[in-house]
Parts: structure tokens; C-alpha cells; sequence
């Protein structure tokens, strides 16, 4: 039997909104937790509330984006990326630079590791 493809449920993509940022949350705790445990002279321990309150800003920043990835009205993953200008100083000239701060599928559901900033 062959399955039209209109018919496959399809990974949706779209902007989160403030309802997400439980569950952003604790896509973030699961990888966050490994980065304490592998640096903690780096990274310290957070809490979901305190995961929360480090995302909700990038809803409303103009340099930020938060999208989150859904497959059957589940979140399964989400992305975080910030957009920052430099001025010039006398060491450098004036720049632009944007950073993934964090990409991560949910692995239950069949996604792929989270990829981590470059």
C-alpha cells in the first residue's frame, strides 16, 4: 500500500510563543545538565524556573529568535539564535556577529543530538 504524501504528518516550524517555555525549558535542563557535569568550572546548575526566565527575553528582543520544532502538536525541539552589533574600538573594527546558542531535537521522538554553538 502506498501512503500519499499529503497524508504524512510533517515537522512544523514556527515561532515560539510564551505557552512553549516550559517545555523549551526543559529541553535546555537536558542538555545544560551534561555541560555541568562534563565543565562545571564553566557551567552551574540551573533550575527550570530559572531556565524559563533566561529564555523569556528572546520572545521579545529584537535581536533574538526562538523557534521551536513540533511534530503532531508535541514540541519536540527548539532554537535559539541572537544577533549582536560592536562599535569600533581602537583594537577592532565595528561588527556584527550571531550565535546558535542552542538546537535540540528530542531523542524519544526520534530526532537528532543537539548541536552546540561554532
Amino acid at each position: 500500500m502506498t501512503r500519499d504524501a499529503s497524508s504524512t504528518p510533517a515537522m512544523k516550524i514556527r515561532d515560539a510563543l510564551e505557552s512553549d517555555l516550559g517545555s523549551i525549558a526543559e529541553l535546555l535542563l537536558i542538555v545544560h545538565q551534561m555541560h555541568v557535569k562534563a565543565h562545571p568550572e564553566t557551567y552551574r546548575g540551573i533550575s527550570h524556573d530559572t531556565a524559563v526566565e533566561f529564555l523569556a527575553p528572546r520572545l521579545t528582543e529584537s535581536n533574538a529568535h526562538l523557534r521551536v520544532a513540533e511534530f503532531e502538536s508535541e514540541l519536540q525541539g527548539y532554537c535559539s539564535a541572537t544577533f549582536r552589533s560592536y562599535p569600533s574600538i581602537p583594537i577592532f573594527q565595528p561588527r556584527e556577529s550571531s550565535t546558535l546558542t542552542r538546537s535540540l531535537y528530542d531523542q524519544s521522538a526520534g530526532g537528532a543530538d543537539s548541536d552546540e554553538p561554532s
